[in-house]
């Protein structure tokens, strides 16, 4: 299940206790444990060194950067050092690697290859790192790495069960089916949590919670709260119930994460216990299915890139948000819905005299999956797109003939306005 585990450290107490909960899963799970230390390159250029300099009536010179830079290359040969030594003691036998770059960037392209990630609730600069926005870190891992990320605390707890937020979202229903294969192979008891003061709604999600747990023998309870969502789950960890809480890293409304105050930012950072997010996206596909090739781009994975370099059609799905100009919630969105659309454009011009043929496909609907039938319980069958319709015009992409190439297909159910 997780066979990689990849530990960024700073060196820091928050950075020590993450490495004990690393070398924790790492022999529950018999996996490899990889400690990254990035020097960050921010000190190294930014304005942050030069305000240093003048501030000691110094001049930035370049003999100047050189030795700041060989002192963090001696502080990073040192934390991992240390970080081998605590691993070797236990039993294992950890990769170690130091890089220099943006310190979530790293993390999120050394990542890549691995099932797992571990990052400490705080680093070595809180609360510098602080924002108005959600700036930290291990926030901006959290967001952008598209895989299992687990947050821990300050002080290490050994775990012997677990717990579940599940308000029956895409992540939410991924992190259900993470926890119950947990439970099954380590036999932590799961207690899955439900805020909502809808009770049809509750017991929707208890009955769905339910028909995903039956195909596993476990032990595992369904526990429903009112309230708000954030002060009902830190109260419930409060209350010492579970040692690690798995959590959809957004739910229904991905737009919330954006600002300080949606439920999963205030439970990481408030949280005594670990906590393990999951997102959705990339985690629909799993690395085993007959269909996944890999990620593409800088960060991504060469196989993937060779995949993409020699196809002879590049399809890619969009919004309506990528010609929209949206104001409220969706407009942290619609940019790089936007940017999609112009860059698979652009690809297309410069593809398609080479006879590669690129399209892009615009689905302006809710498509019929159960989560959006629950979220949308009282809408007709025309209100939403069906999978297998969407799939027919992507077909129908495909199989077109040079002489008739389209770029643009937009697909929507007759009574969408637009």
């Amino acid at each position: 299940m997780f066979q990689n585990i990849l530990l960024p450290t700073d060196g820091s107490d928050y950075s020590k206790t993450a490495l004990e909960y690393g070398i924790y899963i790492a022999r529950k799970f018999d996996a490899r444990l990889t400690g990254l230390h990035v020097i960050d390159i921010k000190v190294l250029q930014g304005p942050v060194l030069n305000d240093i300099c003048s501030s000691a009536s110094l001049s930035p010179a370049p003999e100047f950067f050189s030795v700041i830079e060989k002192a963090l290359g001696a502080r990073a040969d040192n934390i991992l050092r240390e970080f081998r030594e605590r691993c070797e003691k236990e039993g294992l036998k950890p990769e170690v690697k130091k890089t220099t770059g943006i310190i979530d960037e790293e993390i999120i392209r050394e990542g890549q290859g691995a099932d797992l990630i571990l990052l400490a609730q705080r680093g070595e600069h809180y609360p510098l790192s602080r924002s108005v926005l959600l700036g930290s870190t291990a926030e901006a891992v959290v967001r952008k790495a598209g895989k299992p990320v687990l947050v821990t605390p300050v002080s290490f707890v050994e775990i012997e069960s677990m717990g579940l937020a599940y308000d029956g979202s895409p992540p939410a229903d991924h992190a259900l089916k993470i926890a119950a294969e947990l439970s099954d192979k380590i036999r932590w008891p799961l207690t899955v949590l439900i805020v909502t003061d809808n009770a049809k709604l509750s017991a929707d999600l208890s009955k769905n919670a339910e028909a995903v747990l039956e195909d596993y023998a476990i032990d595992s309870d369904i526990i429903v709260l009112g309230g708000k969502e954030e002060k009902e789950i830190l109260k419930f960890i409060e209350e010492g119930a579970v040692e690690l809480l798995l959590m959809g890293a957004h739910g229904h409304s991905r737009f919330k994460e954006l600002f300080l105050g949606s439920t999963t930012s205030h439970v990481i950072r408030k949280s005594r216990i670990p906590v393990l997010l999951t997102h959705n996206g990339m985690d629909l596909l799993s690395e085993d299915h007959p269909c996944y090739v890999g990620r593409f781009g800088p960060g991504g994975q060469r196989h993937a890139n060779f995949c993409l370099q020699n196809s002879d059609l590049l399809l890619s799905l969009g919004t309506s948000l990528s010609v929209a100009s949206t104001g409220f919630n969706f407009a942290g969105f619609a940019p790089t819905k936007a940017a999609q659309r112009i860059l698979a454009e652009s690809m297309a011009r410069e593809l398609g005299p080479q006879g590669i043929h690129v399209a892009y496909l615009l689905i302006d609907a809710v498509i019929d999956v159960p989560w959006a039938r629950k979220r949308y319980p009282d809408n007709p069958d025309d209100f939403f797109i069906r999978p297998a319709d969407i799939a027919d015009e992507a077909w129908h992409l495909v199989r077109q003939p040079r002489s008739a190439w389209s770029f643009l297909t937009e697909v929507r159910p007759f009574k969408e306005s637009w």
